[in-house]
């Protein structure tokens, strides 16, 4: 199922995006408090993109976050440690969209998940990660209040046509 593809390599995507984020060095060379803003763990709970520009599948992978969401059903979620590691728990690999075929739009949440490790620096709206092969990854983000923004556009989403932003809640 195309559809299916495209939702979950839009997630896989968002894993790795936050995945590079968790994966460059640990330490805060501004020798302030900056990072402790981003220390916890985050749940992927909305993709706001431009309706106008998206593809239908980019419309489709938002309209399954919000569904899930609305269940309190996170298939995507970060923790960022004080000590600069971090933890990608990715799901989508594991949702069962059989019933969309017969327009059933009740998608169970997933009780599986991969998990991967990485280290990462939060500077100047930067969020650069390292994941366990040495890749290094960096994405525009932002924390305000309790929510963590990371921006699509000009980051390592490429499959993504749309400007937007994958925003998190922190637990």
């Amino acid at each position: 199922m195309k559809v299916l593809k495209e939702i979950s390599k839009l997630f896989l995507l968002s894993a790795l995006l936050t995945s590079s984020f968790l994966m460059v060095s640990c330490s805060n060379d501004s020798g302030d408090d900056a990072p402790a803003s981003i220390v916890g763990t985050w749940d992927a709970r909305e993709l706001r993109i431009d309706e106008n520009t998206a593809t239908e599948d980019e419309l489709l992978a938002k309209d399954f976050l919000d569904i899930l969401a609305a269940k309190d059903c996170y298939i995507l979620s970060l923790t960022f440690n004080a000590d600069g590691t971090a933890e990608a728990e990715n799901s989508s690999e594991y949702l069962d969209l059989s019933g969309l075929a017969t327009g059933n739009f009740d998608i169970p949440c997933p009780s599986q998940s991969n998990v991967e490790q990485a280290t990462y620096t939060f500077e100047n709206g930067q969020l650069t990660v390292v994941d366990a092969m040495g890749v290094t990854s960096t994405a525009e983000a932002s924390v305000s209040g309790n929510q963590l923004i990371l921006q699509l556009e000009g980051s390592v989403f490429d499959d993504v046509v749309s400007d937007g932003e994958l925003v998190f809640v922190k637990r």
